[in-house]
């Protein structure tokens, strides 16, 4: 499948189980989106706020969230080889460990 969305509101979508290689996600509210076993290797989330979207068993090795926020993302949960983060948004993570991250 080959989508670009550009400043939509995809919350509350369902995109389980789908291959979306290299798609691009810009200025997108995607709260609460399920991106369960999907493939999103590549894709770019530029400036996407993901609060409370769901990464389990997705595939995101090389995927940009270097500009994303408020997503949590398990790393034992998800293959995240490659992935982009910028230092200001990494706390996303870390967030099933429960810790208090200072800035």
């Amino acid at each position: 499948m080959d989508f670009s969305f550009f400043d939509c509101n995809l919350s509350f979508s369902i995109f389980t189980d789908l291959k979306l290689v290299s798609q691009v996600f810009v200025s997108c509210k995607m709260e609460e989106v399920d991106f369960g076993d999907c493939d999103l290797s590549k894709s770019k989330f530029d400036e996407c706020n993901l609060e409370r979207a769901i990464f389990s068993r997705t595939n995101l090795e090389k995927a940009d969230f270097s500009s994303a926020i408020n997503f949590s993302i398990d790393p034992d949960n998800n293959s995240m080889s490659g992935a982009i983060f910028s230092k200001d948004n990494l706390a996303g993570l870390l967030q099933k460990h429960k810790l208090k991250i200072l800035k």
